[in-house]
């Protein structure tokens, strides 16, 4: 396991039930978290694009719905 990234919030950001909501395609997140994780490849920068876009559809979209 990678230590450069939180345990806690990016695992969320690779879990396909998770909000992206259609938004992105879960096996391509969680082929690129792999490779991340592996260190394969530095995907950090989209894995911070993800948790950010969770936490903006969490805060506009389903804070409305709510």
């Amino acid at each position: 396991r990678r230590k450069d990234v939180p345990a806690g919030p990016a695992r969320g950001a690779h879990r396909a039930h998770r909000a992206h909501r259609g938004y992105v395609r879960p096996e391509t997140v969680t082929s690129m978290w792999d490779e991340h994780q592996r260190g394969h490849r530095d995907h950090s920068g989209k894995i911070w694009a993800l948790m950010v876009l969770e936490l903006w559809l969490r805060e506009y979209l389903v804070g409305r719905a709510a």
